[in-house]
């Protein structure tokens, strides 16, 4: 794991532990919200924040590493490569993809083992009881499917738009929708928001084809 890697993993990381203890902290303090009394419910809240965290992060990333190369007079020089334009489009984005997702993935992974241990030592309540295990692991999936959607829909439009600032717009506006919907989700309807995440993704895999389809045939200048 290297440069903007770790980076993803060290925030994801930080930002996962502080934000697994506030809501459980919330939830000590705030003894009528049930809500916030089981482990499922604040490791949904905390990851929704996390990948919120790491989409803005990634979007950063996002804008030097992809996008800009793909505006301007960047364009001109990536599209001289002596390779198809949508297979090194494609290239780029596999590269930024397992740079972004796998750090975020193995972190939320890393962390639930200790989530699990955590809960179990502070007696968190868990209507799932045999179950979590399998749901935490569903939840960690579903989130890194969003974080891929979120972050290729970015790539997507700002690469048509013509705009690195389009980057962070479509981040925001995606965490806008998506975090809400994600968290209530994976509380309360688990395995169609991993339904509802795959196709999300699926139809960005598709935009993406109609891109670099695109580009192969788009002028340099």
């Amino acid at each position: 794991m290297h440069g903007s890697g770790k980076i993803i993993f060290c925030v994801t990381l930080f930002s996962q532990i502080i934000s697994f203890l506030f809501f459980y902290l919330v939830g000590k303090l705030e003894v009528e919200d049930k809500l916030l009394s089981e482990f499922q419910s604040i490791l949904a809240l905390a990851t929704t924040v996390t990948m919120c965290v790491v989409c803005l992060v990634g979007a950063i990333f996002l804008r030097k590493n992809i996008v800009q190369q793909y505006i301007g007079a960047h364009r001109i020089r990536t599209f001289l490569y002596p390779i198809k334009r949508s297979r090194l489009l494609v290239i780029k984005t596999l590269a930024f993809m397992n740079k972004l997702l796998v750090p975020f993935f193995v972190g939320n992974l890393l962390l639930f083992a200790l989530e699990v241990l955590f809960s179990y030592f502070f007696r968190l309540k868990d209507s799932n009881g045999e179950n979590q295990i399998l749901n935490g692991m569903g939840i960690c999936i579903i989130y890194t499917l969003f974080v891929f959607s979120i972050s290729l829909c970015s790539e997507i439009i700002a690469i048509w738009r013509q705009s690195e600032i389009t980057v962070i717009i479509t981040t925001v506006v995606g965490i806008l929708i998506l975090s809400n919907l994600s968290a209530l989700g994976t509380i309360n309807y688990l395995w169609i928001t991993f339904i509802f995440s795959s196709l999300l993704a699926f139809l960005q895999i598709y935009w993406l084809g109609i891109l670099s389809k695109k580009i192969d045939k788009a002028d340099a200048y």
